[in-house]
């Protein structure tokens, strides 16, 4: 039997915390699922969740990431919503396998999103 993947934990300090909250939510349309005085859930609604520690340690550095899988067609789209809320965002790569950018959120997370031209094997 494979267990699945319940959620990602990455670091949010309290002084970034709710900026953090609100670039997942007002970027990739996630929700909170669940807060507390020491985390907040963010879900997709389906399944995919990260928890935001709120702690003062390091964000989630390279080459460690979690990545956001978005259709081709609205990459750009999504990309400029990124570069909107002022975070750092590396220049785009396009490949054979698609299209992936890093960035790093309000806390400073090591964050991708990627477009697939083809579905990845489950």
């Amino acid at each position: 039997m494979a267990y699945p993947l319940e959620h990602v934990g990455i670091v949010a300090s309290p002084a970034t915390v709710g900026a953090t909250r609100a670039f997942y939510v007002d970027v990739f349309g996630w929700h909170v699922l669940r807060e507390s005085a020491g985390f907040v859930f963010v879900g997709d609604g389906t399944g995919g969740r990260l928890e935001l520690l709120i702690q003062d340690a390091a964000p989630v550095a390279a080459p460690n990431h979690p990545a956001f899988l978005v259709p081709m067609d609205e990459f750009d789209a999504v990309l400029t919503k990124i570069r909107a809320t002022g975070v750092l965002v590396d220049e785009p790569i396009t490949n054979e396998l698609g299209r992936l950018v890093f960035f790093a959120d309000p806390s400073g997370n090591r964050v991708q999103i990627v477009a697939r031209k083809q579905a990845m094997a489950m």
